[in-house]
């Protein structure tokens, strides 16, 4: 019997991704907005990311950096990106990666996540995936003396018609 590859797998010697590239496509409708907020000693630095495209391949977005309220301070940058290379981005060696389900309070709510850590010559680096919104972490950083340093926080998930 012929089994097809794992599509949480991307390498062999790859943890397991949080989610397939299928599953991030269909939790990413087009015009949605995704605000972060990452921690720095001068305040939180802001970012704003609309999916103003996406196909049956590959999406592209549109990202600016924003103030406290909404306004750009920088200019847009565009790009576009594969499905599967979103995906590809929580692809991290097996060797160096522990995954265990977590549950977080979040500026978005209580949410049911899969941490990751990932172990590197910078030391440890957290994510945390929201099980329910496939996609990028909701939350990262870097492991410093044990807490979490320099966190980033998707403050903010808006899709058409008000969805998450």
């Amino acid at each position: 019997m012929d089994e097809s590859p794992d599509p949480y797998v991307l390498d062999p010697a790859h943890a397991p991704t949080p989610f397939t590239a299928d599953e991030i496509r269909a939790s990413t409708p087009e015009g949605l907005v995704v605000t972060t907020a990452t921690d720095t000693p001068e305040g939180p630095i802001r970012q704003r990311t609309v999916f103003v495209r996406c196909g049956v391949d590959d999406c592209d977005m549109e990202s600016v950096t924003i103030d406290d309220a909404g306004s750009p301070v920088a200019d847009a940058r565009q790009g576009t990106a594969r499905w599967v290379d979103l995906q590809a981005h929580a692809s991290f060696p097996a060797a160096v990666t522990t995954r265990t389900a977590d549950t977080i309070d979040h500026p978005l709510g209580r949410l049911a996540c899969w941490r990751y850590e990932v172990g590197g010559e910078q030391g440890v680096t957290v994510f945390w995936f929201a099980r329910d919104l496939p996609g990028m972490p909701v939350r990262f950083g870097r492991l410093v003396d044990g807490e979490l340093a320099g966190a980033t926080d998707v403050v903010a998930r808006e899709a058409p018609g008000g969805g998450p």
